[in-house]
């Protein structure tokens, strides 16, 4: 199995490293234990959200051995202020795999650095295309203003991929 007790505890100490649940005593793979001045509970693993379950699951993903880890839209079920600190893990795990995570979310995007994104789009043929957002004009500079990059994404400052500027393959429909 790949969640051997090395790998419960490395997921333990990560959630107890980010903060991410207050008061966990330990973290097994059927139960949490949780520890405040007062008493002590568990709680079963399935009685967690979906959000909490989610996290485990990429945290799970991206500490894999693996050469490659993909990573499709991580922002579903996870409030949008995790999900800096998912950007923060993901580029931690880069360093130990290939990973390729897409998105639409900007709270995701704002915890990446401009070298860190290509947007994908399709070219007025219909072929998918790539654009780092680091070799796009002004990103640099709104950013040193204090700007994110979701919000840039968002307010259209990436040159492609905008699907409410750019539709090349889209037409009226005729009958």
């Amino acid at each position: 199995s790949s969640l051997n007790k090395s790998k419960i505890n490395e997921i333990e100490n990560n959630i107890k490293t980010k903060k991410i649940l207050e008061n966990l005593e330990r973290f097994d793979i059927d139960k949490l234990l949780f520890k405040n001045n007062v008493k002590e509970y568990e709680i079963p693993f399935s009685f967690m959200g979906d959000g909490f379950k989610a996290l485990i699951g990429l945290i799970v993903q991206m500490t894999k051995e693996a050469k490659i880890v993909l990573i499709e839209e991580p922002e579903n079920h996870l409030h949008p202020r995790l999900l800096p600190e998912l950007a923060e893990e993901c580029r931690e795990a880069s360093a130990r795999t290939q990973l390729m995570v897409t998105t639409h979310s900007p709270f995701f995007v704002n915890g990446l650095k401009p070298e860190e994104i290509c947007v994908l789009f399709r070219d007025e043929k219909g072929f998918t295309q790539t654009q780092r957002v680091a070799h796009m004009v002004g990103i640099r500079e709104f950013m040193s203003e204090g700007a994110l990059l979701g919000h840039l994404w968002m307010e259209g400052h990436f040159n492609v991929g905008d699907p409410l500027k750019t539709a090349p393959l889209s037409k009226p429909l005729t009958r």
